[in-house]
């Protein structure tokens, strides 16, 4: 016999036969993936998360798409780098908004 694969319960109607879980289970599990966050990215730098400098996306880091998700990550990673290297590394025609006199952004 069938059994429910979330609360173990014998299946008798086909459709929940084939979905794997009856009605009541199969509503509790929509209900739970609506209210589910998409995880976060963590990017790491030397084993150290790297700070999430917000300045488009609110949602934190992507990758592989041209958003604010991506433009956040590159602006973060330059934001670690440069903060690293000190004023030795200078950035030409970086916008004034972004770096400060020692080339550190801001």
């Amino acid at each position: 016999m069938a059994r429910c694969s979330r609360c173990g319960r014998p299946l008798k109607d086909p459709q929940s036969i084939e979905r794997g879980m009856g009605p009541i289970c199969a509503a509790r599990v929509r209900a739970e993936m609506e209210k589910e966050i998409p995880p976060t990215v963590v990017v790491t730098v030397n084993g150290m998360p790297l700070h999430h400098v917000e300045r488009h996306s609110p949602t934190g880091f992507e990758w592989g798409y041209g958003g604010s998700g991506p433009a956040d990550l590159a602006l973060s990673i330059l934001h670690d780098y440069l903060n690293r290297s000190g004023p030795a590394l200078r950035v030409k025609d970086a916008p004034e908004a972004i770096l400060d006199d020692e080339a550190r952004i801001v």
